[in-house]
């Protein structure tokens, strides 16, 4: 009986030792399992975040979004950014009739409508005028340019006229044309095919897309100086807007460098993306691109607009109080730099915001650090930890605080970066239109006119008048 016991009891601690590593083994799977779990959760939370990015939460452009996508009414920050708001636009000058006509047309009555009696030769008792502007027939404008050799009676020697720089061939275009050219290449986008087009049907002229090109390349060479002066000017201002976009030339991606302000516009043709403008100062507004914070002797105003997607997104995704919290703190802040003439508020009130965003900023940090950490599915652990989107957006607000806030504190500083967003839109349209340019030199003439023409309208100008005016300079 004893000994049956003692059996007994050595079966019992063996299954009990069995069921004790069974457990450790289903705890240690558990465990495993639930990590795997977050990491995945995580990763179906990136996933989705990348699926759902649009315009309104990501720097992904407007187009992008396509037709079907409905956005939410409250998702958008174009118009709380622009709330208050002026734009200023030219009014179109009312259509006032003219004291001196080019073309008078007289309608006489030739019978009375009552009676039939002959009216001719009968004097007008009243005269009403109604006047039709209009376009005179295009055409083009031949000058013809004769050189006369003239016989000095004292020497008998023969002196012929000079002709103008207009005139170095027997038949050739003038400056109008080639500005004209230049001018809907890079200002209104068009290939050469379609301005050989216009210029055949609305003006009747015979021009091959190889001339264009060589026109347009003939008027970037005048417009290049004015471009110089506009950059130096840029690099005193005491702020100014950079940014940069892919610009595909010959097949292969270069790149398009923006600086600008409200009244200028300056680009440049770059093969590297890192090559930053030199010999700037004052404060330079960026969307913190780490090679901006290369540049010495400048101080940083980082993009809020861009922030403010990042947060709309991680609300989205991840739905962080947090990301409420500094979204609405931002918004706030603009709305008092925006009543205040896009100037900072009072130190006071800048300060007290500053406190809000500290603690905006460590309450999120304290947050993510408590969450479990990601764990890459089926890699080992290499570099650096992988972090949430969202703790990578609460670190870089605490890292770069100063350019964030600076619009508070600094006069110079503008809310948004999107002057320089705005000045490079258009570039994409033109590669959608004419697809990648052809060479290097088309890219650089591109970027030379199509600042001159940026920096024209900006001031108030008329760029087509602008460019004619360098042939009259030159």
């Amino acid at each position: 009986m004893i000994e049956e016991l003692l059996n007994r009891i050595a079966s019992l601690e063996k299954r009990l030792s069995a069921l004790e590593t069974e457990n450790a083994a289903l705890k240690a799977e558990n465990a495993a399992l639930k990590a795997e779990n977050a990491t995945l959760k995580a990763e179906n939370a990136d996933l989705r975040r990348r699926l759902g990015m649009d315009s309104t939460n990501s720097s992904k452009p407007p187009s992008s979004d396509g037709f079907k996508k409905k956005q939410k009414k409250d998702r958008s920050l174009r118009g709380v950014l622009k709330e208050g708001e002026k734009k200023e636009k030219s009014k179109p000058k009312p259509l006032n009739q003219t004291e001196n006509p080019d073309e008078t047309v007289e309608i006489r009555p030739e019978s009375c409508e009552k009676c039939g009696e002959n009216l001719v030769g009968s004097e007008s008792e009243k005269i009403e005028k109604r006047q039709v502007f209009d376009l005179p027939p295009p055409k083009a404008h031949v000058i013809e340019y004769r050189s006369h050799a003239v016989k000095c009676l004292c020497c008998g020697e023969k002196t012929a006229g000079k002709f103008p720089d207009e005139a170095k061939a027997h038949v050739q275009f003038g400056p109008r044309t080639k500005a004209l050219a230049a001018y809907f290449s890079s200002r209104h986008m068009l290939p050469e095919e379609r301005m050989a087009e216009i210029f055949k049907d609305a003006f009747g002229m015979e021009i091959s897309p190889s001339a264009l090109a060589s026109f347009v390349s003939n008027v970037a060479e005048k417009a290049e100086k004015s471009q110089e002066k506009t950059f130096d000017e840029l690099q005193k201002a005491p702020c100014k807007h950079l940014d940069e976009t892919g610009l595909y030339v010959a097949g292969k991606r270069d790149w398009l460098h923006v600086i600008s302000d409200k009244f200028r516009t300056f680009y440049r043709y770059s093969t590297k993306r890192g090559e930053m403008f030199e010999g700037l100062n004052g404060v330079v507004s960026h969307d913190c691109w780490n090679p901006y914070y290369g540049m010495e002797k400048v101080e940083h105003s980082l993009c809020n607009a861009h922030i403010l997607r990042e947060l709309v997104a991680i609300i989205e995704h991840e739905k962080e109080n947090w990301a409420k919290r500094m979204k609405r703190l931002l918004l706030r802040s603009h709305r008092l730099w925006k009543n205040g003439g896009d100037c900072p508020p009072r130190v006071e009130k800048s300060e007290i915001l500053k406190k809000i965003y500290d603690r905006i900023v460590e309450n999120a940090l304290k947050h993510y650090e408590s969450l479990p950490e990601l764990k890459p599915k089926g890699k080992e652990k290499r570099g650096k930890t992988k972090r949430r989107a969202g703790h990578n957006l609460a670190l870089r607000l605490q890292k770069r605080q100063d350019d964030v806030l600076r619009f508070l504190f600094d006069a110079r500083a503008p809310f948004t970066n999107n002057q320089a967003e705005r000045d490079l839109r258009m570039t994409k349209v033109k590669q959608k239109i004419s697809g990648c340019f052809r060479s290097e030199k088309g890219a650089k003439n591109f970027a030379t006119l199509y600042g001159f023409f940026s920096t024209a309208r900006k001031q108030g100008k008329n760029p087509l008048a602008e460019i004619q005016a360098l042939f009259a300079a030159a």
